[in-house]
């Protein structure tokens, strides 16, 4: 950072403070659920094979995708078995489960922005006083003057995911609960953003969101 210009001139006294760091994070959700269907009925749920679109600097990044989802998808009141082949429309009128749930991950990876050069004004702490003689009439603090600084240009990389669920009824083929969420986020002062933390977050939010919806419903009589 290069300081291009000093205005001189006393602007104030400061006090130190506590600086507190936060992740920022930017996130769009949308979600859905049936208030008519009885999720509370559901025994056996099959899941479609996950789906990964885009991925960005991690290879393995489908492989993780899928043991995420696994591991995290977990204490239901119905069963969730995960198959090897999508269903087809044979196999979907088996009677074998009540729902199918489709999980469609589109981005996993990195997103990059430049950030160009710019000047920012800022302040620089100066120690003010005057002393007498022997101590006498002597006075003295700290102060700030405001100084024009020139910022580098700079890259930020940030973590990006979007992930899109739903869930289908076997019988009428109707959506009956879906949760799509697409997360950015740069990790905060003192940690790196990961792409793998972002899909944990939002796995962690689609299951609250599919037992919320399971708890507020009631069995069919």
């Amino acid at each position: 950072m290069k300081k291009l210009l000093v205005v001189a001139g006393i602007a104030t006294f400061f006090f130190c403070g506590l600086f507190v760091s936060t992740v920022l994070a930017e996130s769009k959700v949308s979600q859905f659920a049936d208030p008519n269907y009885s999720f509370a009925s559901l025994r056996v749920v099959a899941a479609d094979p996950i789906q990964v679109g885009k991925t960005t600097g991690d290879p393995y990044g489908k492989q993780k995708a899928e043991i995420a989802f696994k591991q995290g998808l977990t204490k239901f009141p119905f069963e969730l078995i995960w198959l090897d082949q999508p269903i087809t429309q044979g196999v979907l009128n088996s009677g074998a489960y009540q729902a199918v749930m489709q999980i469609d991950v589109k981005s996993l990876g990195w997103d990059t922005q430049v950030i160009p050069g710019h000047y920012e004004q800022n302040y620089d702490p100066v120690m003010i006083g005057s002393w007498g003689w022997g101590g006498w009439g002597s006075w003295g603090g700290y102060a700030t003057v405001p100084v024009i600084d020139y910022v580098p240009p700079t890259v930020e990389k940030n973590a990006s995911v979007s992930v899109e669920m739903q869930m289908t009824d076997v019988e009428t083929g109707k959506i009956i609960w879906g949760y799509s969420e697409e997360r950015y986020d740069d990790g905060g002062a003192f940690s790196s953003p990961s792409p793998d933390k972002s899909l944990q977050t939002i796995i962690n939010n689609a299951s609250k969101s599919l037992k919320k919806a399971v708890s507020m419903s009631s069995p069919h009589k």
